[in-house]
């Protein structure tokens, strides 16, 4: 009778995964690609070791956001999570590329949000190089490898200035 519960359980736990159930109580992924105009990438310490950053005003460079929110299902108490991908231009650029170590003088930082970690990570593998299409919009590719988990993040969007 256990077995059959703990089964009944796990089988709940999974129909939240599925996209196609058309359930209520899953909220699907979002993707967010902004750039924050006027604005700079400043790290934060904290205690218990966590390392953050924050955007913060100025006038020589826009920041870069990727945000990946994944599907949130309301009867998990640890689901979800979002990972947020930042960097920085100078403001005055038409066009930027960084590959590698360079994308440490971009400050590109990634971080993941959930249960498990907070802590943001210098991103130092992969490209992303991008064109200025308007004065409020760019085109920005990217194929980077995330620290520590050797995540990829690849794609190949407009980001809008906010």
């Amino acid at each position: 009778m256990k077995y059959l519960a703990l089964l009944a359980g796990t089988l709940y736990l999974f129909a939240c995964s599925d996209k196609k159930s058309g359930t209520d109580d899953c909220d699907p992924e979002e993707y967010e690609h902004t750039i924050k105009a006027n604005s700079r990438i400043d790290t934060l310490t904290g205690g218990s070791s966590i390392f953050s950053f924050q955007v913060n005003s100025d006038p020589n460079k826009n920041v870069f956001i990727y945000t990946h929110t994944s599907e949130r299902c309301k009867m998990v108490a640890d689901a979800g999570y979002r990972e947020t991908l930042v960097f920085e231009v100078p403001a005055n650029a038409n066009s930027f590329s960084y590959t590698n170590d360079e994308l440490k003088n971009a400050n590109t930082y990634y971080k993941m949000s959930c249960y498990c970690d907070v802590n943001a990570r210098m991103v130092v593998q992969g490209t992303i190089k991008g064109q200025k299409i308007s004065a409020a919009m760019w085109t920005v590719e990217a194929d980077l490898t995330m620290p520590l988990t050797n995540k990829n993040i690849s794609f190949n969007k407009s980001f809008t200035m906010q």
